[in-house]
């Protein structure tokens, strides 16, 4: 039996069982999609016909042992990049759209992104960065201004030109929360020339 990561995933307010094999492709459960859809047993028995038959859509087409209301069972899934092709194969009739227009807006909405929302339950939650707040002293300011002006002084000396000194002072000032903006030095039009390659 294949190793699977098996998921809960709320796909718009319904509850699809979806997996992630070894090699990382995420797979759905077709009868919890039918059912999010609002589908009929005997819809739901026809779209199953038509993933297990259709010449593309059997490709992305599998039966994984899954847990279910009745215990583990064989439970048709598809691959997640496969679902928004099923779901177009789905005729929306004239008397759906009057009927039934929930389900029409579901099958619309299912396609656009119920592939993203079911690839995303399994990819790797980042964990917001730590940082820290202080107030910075008059000696934090006193002791950037003088950094600053040193590192000025030795550009100068080596010829460089002010919107290099103001690039190089740019990050020191920002880890004392002062904020330089890029239009503080403004680049000579010769240099944004020579810059982008073109030399005359």
């Amino acid at each position: 039996m294949e190793e699977l990561t098996v998921k809960n995933v709320n796909l718009f307010g319904d509850t699809v069982v979806a997996a992630q094999d070894h090699d990382g492709r995420v797979w759905a459960g077709v009868k919890w999609i039918c059912d999010g859809l609002g589908l009929t047993d005997g819809q739901t028995r026809a779209e199953k016909k038509r993933v297990q038959e259709d010449l593309i859509l059997q490709q992305g087409g599998r039966n994984f042992i899954l847990p279910t209301n009745g215990g583990n069972q064989e439970v048709l899934c598809l691959r997640n990049d496969y679902v928004p092709l099923w779901i177009a194969k789905i005729t929306i009739t004239p008397s759906m759209k009057k009927n039934n227009p929930e389900l029409v807006d579901k099958l619309v909405k299912y396609q656009l992104e119920a592939k993203d929302v079911l690839a995303a339950a399994f990819l790797p939650q980042e964990q917001a960065p730590i940082t820290y707040q202080y107030a910075p002293s008059a000696a934090t300011f006193d002791a950037v201004a003088n950094l600053g002006r040193l590192i000025e002084r030795v550009m100068k000396a080596e010829g460089a030109c002010p919107h290099e000194i103001a690039l190089a002072l740019k990050p020191i000032f920002q880890q004392a929360g002062i904020d330089i903006r890029d239009c503080f030095v403004k680049l000579p039009a010769y240099e944004q020339l020579m810059l982008s390659g073109l030399n005359y």
